[in-house]
């Protein structure tokens, strides 16, 4: 899915070459079509293959040990982390940074719902450069170089 002339996410998009995937660099680029494809290590989908298969609610985050843990929780919603919480207000301020006003609107509107918000978050065209990065800063544990930090919108 893709936003549409009004900032919904309406338009399918299947024969086309998605943004994401011209994320210029390639390290980055993998990670967020990692987490997208579900070819990522959290527990949604690492406890759903093989000898280590567990019912999809014993997936639990290995920082909270309290809900699923999908890309979705540990990104916007975990908050047991120290760590974790400054990568999350990292992103958010340097997304805010570069999203256009209407962009910023667009982003609000999801309303804590964890999962829009992050299909928002790779929507939007003018940030998901700095989105796959974060993804590679926390598949790697990689520190990033300095961005802006102004926050305009909050995640949930």
């Amino acid at each position: 899915m893709e936003k549409d002339e009004d900032g919904g996410l309406t338009r399918t998009v299947p024969v086309f070459l998605r943004h994401y995937l011209k994320v210029a660099n390639p390290a980055h680029r993998v990670a967020l079509s990692q987490v997208l494809l579900s070819g990522h290590k959290y527990a949604v989908e690492t406890g759903r293959r093989g000898k280590s298969y567990r019912a999809r609610v014993d997936r639990t985050c290995r920082l909270c040990n309290q809900v699923v843990e999908t890309p979705e929780h540990v990104w916007l919603e975990c908050d047991v982390a120290g760590q974790l919480v400054q990568l999350r207000r990292d992103m958010v301020g340097d997304v805010g940074a570069l999203c256009t006003p209407n962009e910023l609107d667009w982003m609000t509107e999801a309303d804590g719902d964890i999962v829009e918000t992050m299909k928002r978050l790779v929507a939007l065209r003018s940030a998901v450069s700095r989105v796959a990065q974060e993804q590679w800063r926390r598949k790697t544990g990689s520190e990033a170089s300095e961005a802006p930090t102004a926050v305009r919108f909050t995640l949930g």
